[in-house]
């Protein structure tokens, strides 16, 4: 037999076999500042396009946002349009109020199933607000398939920034619902939880079977998340994360430290992680 002439045929065949090589996935988690006029020159007005330009720059496969009112949600829509965009207001579960939406990039990800939590003690009703928390809070999820025909669930929210017993009660909840730590599906849950990493609603995230992307990413880039829209030389609290379950390799994780013209483009920093799906990932 000659090998020389057969060698490239086995070589085909070996890669024709194998697997294509993993893709990791870009999860960005931002909370853009709700529409306040009466924020002055950092209105949504004045910031829409920058905060735009960031995540289109990101390229980023799924992004989770905080505070985006209706309004925003359309400017966000209209600007990116290879996203679908997930999620509905706090107040109604339809346009009223907060979104905790998701984007979605749709030549990555076919959305299986979907879903709004209040974080209340009647986490369906829309509206509902729970415990001590000043204001209603969701949660916005969703099971989605990519083009290997593996499942993931991701799971965007933000919690009280008053209420320390509806924070708690709150990371209770979305343990219960979506048992990271029990799950053969990859999760993530990302957000802006109000909540530093010593406080109880951080511990029972970490230790549900979720992992902080920024910690096992070797704590990278700013160790602050919110800012306020002035940069100082002060470091304040980290609240905003990008939690995994264990089907998840983090690559690179980090808050992103963009200033313009002596502005931030919201009073919290953009968060950026970049994961890879275990080939043993739920199918």
């Amino acid at each position: 037999m000659n090998l020389l002439r057969t060698a490239p045929f086995a070589l085909v065949l070996l890669f024709a076999c194998s697997p294509p090589p993993e893709e990791p996935v870009r999860v960005v988690t931002f909370n853009i500042r709700f529409d306040n006029p009466g924020d002055g020159v950092d209105a949504w007005a004045n910031r829409r396009d920058w905060v735009i330009s960031i995540i289109d720059s990101l390229d980023p496969d799924i992004v989770g946002l905080q505070e985006a009112l209706h309004g925003q949600v359309l400017d966000l829509e209209s600007a990116l349009p290879g996203f679908d965009r997930y999620g509905v207001g706090r107040d109604d579960g339809a346009n009223a109020g907060e979104f905790s939406p998701v984007l979605v990039r749709r030549d990555r990800f076919d959305l299986l199933e979907q879903g709004t939590l209040w974080l209340s003690e009647r986490p369906d009703s829309a509206g509902s607000r729970g415990w001590d928390a000043a204001l209603p809070r969701i949660a916005t999820w969703l099971r989605l398939r990519d083009s290997g025909s593996r499942e993931l669930l991701v799971v965007n929210t933000h919690f009280d920034h008053v209420g320390s017993e509806a924070r708690i009660h709150s990371a209770e909840l979305l343990v219960d619902r979506f048992n990271p730590h029990r799950s053969e599906t990859p999760v993530i849950v990302m957000g802006d939880f109000n909540a530093v990493d010593t406080t109880t609603a951080y511990g029972i995230l970490s230790g549900s079977g979720l992992e902080d992307a920024w910690a096992a990413a070797g704590r990278v880039g700013p160790a602050d998340t919110f800012t306020g829209f002035e940069p100082s030389d002060r470091t304040g609290p980290r609240i905003d994360y990008v939690f995994v379950s264990d089907r998840w390799d983090v690559l690179s994780a980090e808050a992103l430290d963009v200033v313009r013209e002596g502005r931030h483009p919201s009073d919290h920093r953009p968060v950026v992680a970049d994961l890879l799906l275990h080939r043993g990932g739920h199918q």
